[in-house]
């Protein structure tokens, strides 16, 4: 999957299926309060059945994390998506990218793998 390929898939997806959101932001100058106001409000690109992606298409879109030319905010996108994933490879792809995150995506990629280990944890309540 290259980077336009996965703008395509995700305008695609958000489109037909979106999500209802609501959001709120606050004006700080603590770089890491901005960094969960980023990380927070990139929720808006999830699609409305992202927990119903293929784990194929999921492994093919996270190989763009790992491709040093491919935008801060495509990553950012892959990186919730990700995040909200019940699956045990695609924690050990957050994990992997951790090791090697690209600079400046450094606390957006430990809020991912947070959360994508709080779903994939056993402490996971279904609704």
């Amino acid at each position: 999957m290259t980077e336009q390929e996965f703008w395509c898939f995700l305008k695609e997806k958000r489109n037909s299926e979106k999500m209802p959101q609501i959001s709120a932001y606050r004006d700080v100058s603590d770089p890491e309060m901005q960094a969960i106001g980023k990380y927070f409000e990139a929720h808006t690109l999830l699609p409305k059945n992202y927990d119903k992606l293929s784990l194929g298409k999921l492994v093919e879109m996270s190989q763009l994390l790992f491709v040093k030319n491919v935008n801060l905010m495509t990553k950012e996108a892959i990186l919730i998506i990700l995040a909200h994933q019940k699956s045990k490879e695609i924690l050990e792809i957050l994990k992997a990218y951790n090791k090697e995150v690209d600079k400046g995506l450094e606390m957006f990629s430990d809020f991912a793998l947070s959360e994508c280990e709080t779903w994939n944890s056993d402490m996971q309540i279904e609704i």
